[in-house]
């Protein structure tokens, strides 16, 4: 379903409620937020994938359009924000006729989207998040309805590489993926549980479904920070709901 509304939740009052709607109606984009907007790129209409791109400034009551859009329209892609820019990672071209394995980054600051080194496997509808100095690209599918994927990439924006992450457990798409802070999240791990899809198809909610990868240790990025510092990032995890 294509959609142009937008809903805000207040974690304050726990209420949710109708925010500006989007300027173009789509399905199957990605959100992310960098200095206080929110960017909503890509996504599919009734025409196929599209490359446009919205912002909604805090405060404003309207969407507005970039300047320039994504270089290649995508769908199922994912989105994060690192640093100053906004990484579109993976997805698929019109009507599922291509599954991407590319990346493209956008400089705010230019206004420019540039392309960035691909992932080595294509896919659409996987999750990301971003944990400590990498983004982690996590299962996808390549069809609509499989096989989904166990494997996860990681990506170093600094050196523009990628590198082979552990594997899921358990292959799955159209799931999502947050990293969660402290060490008393992370004892209640099994409480955090967001629906997605597995080789049997759509899962229901149960207890034991998330998957935690810890980041690895770079030992060159700590001097310099204090101890409490440092152990703030060793209770890092990256959770991956089923």
């Amino acid at each position: 379903m294509h959609v142009v509304m937008t809903e805000m939740y207040n974690p304050s009052t726990d209420t949710w409620s109708v925010a500006a709607p989007m300027r173009t109606l789509r399905g199957y984009l990605a959100c992310c937020t960098l200095n206080n907007r929110l960017y909503a790129i890509g996504g599919v209409t009734g025409d196929g994938s599209n490359a446009v791109t919205e912002v909604l400034e805090r405060g404003q009551l309207k969407w507005s359009m970039t300047r320039v859009g994504v270089t290649v329209d995508r769908a199922g892609h994912a989105c994060v924000s690192h640093g100053d820019h906004i990484y579109i990672i993976g997805g698929t071209r019109a009507h599922g006729s291509e599954c991407l394995r590319t990346v493209e980054r956008y400089d705010v600051g230019r206004a420019q989207w540039e392309a960035r080194s691909s992932m080595a496997n294509a896919r659409k509808h996987l999750g990301c998040a971003v944990l400590g100095d990498h983004i982690y690209a996590v299962g996808g599918c390549v069809e609509d309805w499989g096989p989904h994927l166990a494997s996860v990439e990681r990506y170093l924006p600094s050196g523009d590489t990628w590198e082979a992450a552990p594997a899921l457990p358990i292959a799955r798409s159209r799931h999502a993926v947050t990293v969660l802070v402290g060490p008393t999240l992370c004892h209640r791990q099994q409480r955090w549980v967001v629906p997605g899809d597995d080789e049997g198809g759509p899962v229901r909610l149960r207890a034991g479904c998330v998957g935690v990868c810890r980041p690895p240790v770079d030992r060159t990025t700590l001097p310099g920070r204090r101890d409490s510092q440092r152990a703030h990032v060793r209770h890092r995890r990256l959770f991956v709901g089923l």
